[in-house]
């Protein structure tokens, strides 16, 4: 066989094999906890109005079965689409919750595994001396 051959045969390999589903791996998935507003993408897009005398509750809803989507307007100041069980998601509509879940990377899509009401959750206590202020308590 000749030089020109072998090295074609030997590319084609490789690209066939670089080209393979699950080859190149993707980052790893990690949770995090998201904080922020669960809202619709029209609220936030402002295509879509709340009646008069409508909760933010009851307008996130309507809003979401009119055609929009879960969103949450994050503590850092993005919006995030959410995936995940519309039941749970129903409960802390218009409302502040913390988010735990997988974030779709290039996507800002939050892949929710559960929803709680913030500040609810675990999380970590600082610890170490905490400096009081005397002349505030005379």
């Amino acid at each position: 066989m000749n030089r020109f051959v072998a090295n074609t045969l030997a590319g084609f390999t490789l690209v066939l094999i670089f080209s393979m589903p699950g080859f190149a791996q993707s980052k790893p998935t990690v949770q995090q906890v998201f904080t922020g507003t669960v809202t619709c993408s029209g609220r936030i897009t402002r295509q879509y109005a709340c009646q008069k005398n409508q909760t933010l509750q009851s307008c996130t809803i309507d809003c979401v079965q009119s055609g929009f989507r879960f969103e949450m307007l994050g503590d850092d100041g993005r919006a995030y689409a959410l995936e995940g069980s519309l039941a749970q998601l129903e409960k802390f509509a218009g409302g502040k919750a913390d988010l735990t879940g997988v974030l779709r990377e290039g996507e800002n899509v939050i892949l929710v595994d559960s929803v709680s009401k913030s500040g609810k959750l675990n999380r970590p206590i600082l610890s170490g001396p905490v400096a009081v202020d005397q002349s505030a308590a005379k």
